[in-house]
């Protein structure tokens, strides 16, 4: 194995490792708590016809997810069918859940799409943009959902979980600017064959993601599309909490939920597990909810989320044998 390869496998490695010590540390606190047993208890007595309901409004979220890819691949001339982009959309989502990063599913769905792109920098960057209106839209509701909805009382409450995921989230942010300076910065060693190749792919990737000023109504509608779906999955959540019995209102989920969806995307546990349920925990588990009913709300809207993740690893093994995911064809391997 060569060094770079075994750079990258200790990397997954460390980040896989990390994830699962973040689940097991906060899973431990949860037992501390007692309410474990409870949680599973309440899970058990999940009415069935509104975890039904859920899920079939969860379908609409990934069909939406989808659709606003295709909108970004179609406002540069390709045309991929919906179906196929449902697939990949899904699989990708599968991929994501057993690597260490979410931006690895990410490079795949790009990967994937490439045949019917045609080229890797244009499909990354649908992806790129795509995932972009989905942070605005997730900031954005949060803010919306602590000025509106939030009642003065549970500032105090909130405050110190938000300060958490914010300055988790800035950290990330920091360190990613980081080693991308510091990428550019090899990349810049002359003589450097790849490094060149990485200068090249860089300068068009950047142009792929200029050409989209000029498509300011698919912009927009990918950006109202991503507001939806934060909403909607908002609203996933609590039928779950109602089919699970919990007296969580509507609007109390319009602040809480966002801030639990900043939080489980930080790379500090496997799926969320552990960060969903303490947050919950924290912030309805000790009013509208019991802490058990919190926990037992985490582990229902997790189970939903493997549900979909599974259906994308069934998609991917049935899979035309085209390659790896993400692995580029022969031609292209000398090029990117």
């Amino acid at each position: 194995m060569s060094a770079p390869a075994r750079r990258g496998s200790w990397k997954r490695s460390a980040g896989l490792g990390a994830r699962w010590l973040g689940t097991l540390g906060l899973g431990a606190y949860i037992l501390t708590r007692g309410e474990l047993g409870a949680a599973w208890a309440i899970v058990r007595e999940t009415a069935p016809g509104w975890v039904a309901l859920a899920a079939a409004l969860y379908v609409g979220d990934r069909c939406a997810g989808a659709a606003k890819w295709r909108l970004l691949l179609k406002a540069k001339g390709s045309a991929i069918p919906f179906g196929t982009a449902l697939s990949i959309y899904l699989q990708s989502m599968f991929v994501g859940a057993v690597l260490p990063a979410t931006v690895g599913s990410d490079l795949v769905r790009a990967r994937m799409a490439q045949p019917h792109v045609g080229n890797f920098a244009s499909s990354l960057s649908a992806v790129i943009v795509e995932r972009l209106a989905g942070v605005v839209a997730l900031v954005s509701s949060a803010a919306i959902g602590l000025a509106l909805f939030a009642p003065i009382s549970s500032w105090r409450e909130v405050g110190t979980p938000v300060l958490w995921v914010a300055a988790g989230t800035l950290s990330l942010i920091v360190a990613a600017l980081w080693i991308a300076r510091l990428r550019r910065a090899r990349a810049a060693a002359p003589g450097d064959r790849a490094a060149g190749r990485i200068r090249r792919f860089a300068g068009e990737l950047e142009s792929r993601l200029i050409e989209y000023r000029g498509h300011w109504k698919t912009l927009a509608a990918v950006l109202a599309i991503s507001f939806g779906q934060q909403y909607l999955f908002t609203l996933i959540n609590w039928l779950l909490a109602v089919a699970l019995g919990l007296e969580v209102r509507l609007i109390t989920m319009l602040w809480v939920w966002p801030i639990v969806m900043m939080a489980i995307r930080l790379p500090i546990s496997v799926l969320g597990f552990g960060v969903r349920e303490v947050l919950l925990m924290q912030l309805i588990g000790r009013g509208a909810a019991s802490e058990a009913g919190a926990v037992g709300l985490g582990f229902a809207s997790g189970l939903l989320d493997i549900l979909f993740i599974l259906i994308g690893g069934v998609l991917l093994l049935f899979r035309p044998a085209t390659g790896l995911p993400g692995e580029a064809p022969e031609a292209e391997r000398g090029r990117i």
